[in-house]
């Protein structure tokens, strides 16, 4: 009876269609340009995180940028002292090839939060950490992103 249930569970295991996505269709393009609006630290971390080294007998891609940056209170104590932030990055990403007019864009939208400290040095360290955090978090969710729009 065990058997019968192991043989069956392979079957319909193996059967499920999962594919391992392959990154030999984005390896035929590569970025040529990056054009940016919005927060410039943001934009900057991205574009340095998303641009690889450039080859010529690849086809270029343009990527347009639009990112903004929204901070909000998370939390606030007894004596209405604010205690922690939110932090929320939106990016939108506008993907055309080269020499083509079809523009394909995608969303990409990360949450984070951070404590205030005594010192406000404190708290903007806080702040600066947890966006590079979301900020490399971003970059490979576009780097996802181009892999399935290229495909």
């Amino acid at each position: 009876m065990n058997k019968i249930l192991i043989i069956i569970l392979l079957i319909i295991l193996n059967g499920c269609g999962f594919k391992v996505l392959k990154n030999e269709e984005f390896s035929k393009y590569y970025i040529s340009q990056v054009n940016t609006i919005g927060d410039k630290k943001i934009n900057y971390r991205l574009k340095n995180k998303i641009i690889p080294s450039k080859a010529s007998d690849k086809i270029p891609i343009i990527i347009d940028l639009e990112t903004t940056k929204e901070k909000t209170i998370k939390e606030k104590n007894i004596e209405n002292e604010i205690t922690k932030y939110n932090l929320k990055i939106n990016v939108k990403a506008k993907v055309k090839l080269f020499n083509s007019s079809e523009l394909k864009d995608f969303k990409v939208t990360k949450i984070g939060s951070y404590s205030v400290e005594n010192r406000y040095s404190d708290t903007r360290n806080n702040e600066k950490k947890l966006i590079n955090n979301l900020a490399n978090d971003i970059a490979a969710d576009i780097k996802k992103q181009l892999s399935l729009i290229l495909k």
